[in-house]
């Protein structure tokens, strides 16, 4: 149990590296929020158009028979994103363990960016794979090796000996 706690705080840290990364990226562009308004999806204020991990979560939570109101839109999207990356970073934990981080991160984090557009096309969130460009496939896949190798590192550094 206590490997699988662990994991999630690794995937905490592997979480706040990736947005790290997207927050800077988003900078550069031009993006006016600081860092905390941003993390906390600051300009989300409905579910249209907001981003996947809302949508997600309103889908699990009409499959449940809930109506979200259009004001949790940015709250759901919080919650979904950081679970996702908690549940990684314990899946990480249990099949990888402290092994060689430099090679179990970018494992991780590709297999978490694949999932993401295997699981989340067929239910119309994402559009299939091969729709996307080079550049958004790239961006998004080097966040998610940044999340892998932050992930398995701070296991590497916390997880039990």
């Amino acid at each position: 149990m206590i490997v699988v706690l662990l994991g999630a705080v690794a995937g905490s840290a592997g979480t706040l590296a990736m947005d790290s990364l997207w927050y800077t990226r988003y900078r550069l562009r031009g993006g006016e929020p600081g860092f905390v308004g941003w993390e906390f999806s600051s300009t989300v204020n409905s579910f249209d158009g907001a981003p996947a991990p809302a949508q997600v979560g309103r889908l699990v939570a009409t499959k449940l028979g809930l109506q979200l109101p259009d004001s949790s839109a940015a709250l759901v999207n919080n919650i979904v994103h950081w679970f996702t990356g908690v549940g990684w970073g314990a899946a990480h934990a249990l099949v990888f363990g402290r092994s060689l981080p430099w090679l179990a991160g970018p494992i991780t984090g590709t297999v978490a960016w694949l999932t993401s557009y295997a699981a989340l096309a067929p239910l119309g969130i994402y559009q299939p794979l091969w729709k996307y460009g080079r550049k958004t496939l790239t961006d998004d896949w080097t966040a998610h090796l940044v999340f892998g190798l932050g992930t398995a590192l701070t296991f590497w550094l916390v997880g039990p000996r």
